[in-house]
This record gives structure tokens, sequence and C-alpha cells, in this order.
């Protein structure tokens, strides 16, 4: 599934950013996919809960938002400390 490589990204530049800001964990990443993006919403939210475990981004949340087009966006990653 290509979920799970757009999914390991997404950590990777979690980590690049969390290390970039000297922050501890991350909080939440925001998602915005495109309805006509051919990822399922459903598919990333599972692979996100199977790929972040042992990273500082384990207690994390993704947030999706879905609209009209046919991209998938890192829109922001929010951390703490």
């Amino acid at each position: 599934m290509h979920e799970y490589a757009l999914v390991e990204e997404v950590l990777e530049k979690a980590q690049e950013h969390l290390e970039a800001e000297r922050a501890k964990v991350v909080k939440a990443v925001v998602l915005k996919v495109g309805e006509n993006s051919g990822y399922s919403v459903e598919s990333l939210r599972q692979a996100y809960e199977m790929l972040k475990g042992g990273t500082k981004a384990e207690k994390a949340e993704m947030l999706i938002q879905v609209d009209k087009g046919n991209s998938v966006t890192l829109e922001s990653i929010i951390l703490e400390g």
C-alpha cells in the first residue's frame, strides 16, 4: 500500500522538524488529503497507528482534513517541549 510509504515519509519529516526545533515530542501531525488523491483516509490512519510506535510521535495523533483536490499535503507538525 502506498499509504505506508507516505506515513513513513511523514514520520521522517516529523522527526527532522523535532530535531530542528529541539523539541521533545510530536503532539500531532496534520494532513490535507484530496478526495481524488488515490489515498484512503482509513488506510492512512491504520498505517500511522502501526508505524508511529517507538518514535517521538508515538503518542501523537494524526489529524486529517479532506478536501476536493487530488493531492496530499503535510499541513503542520505540532511539537511539545
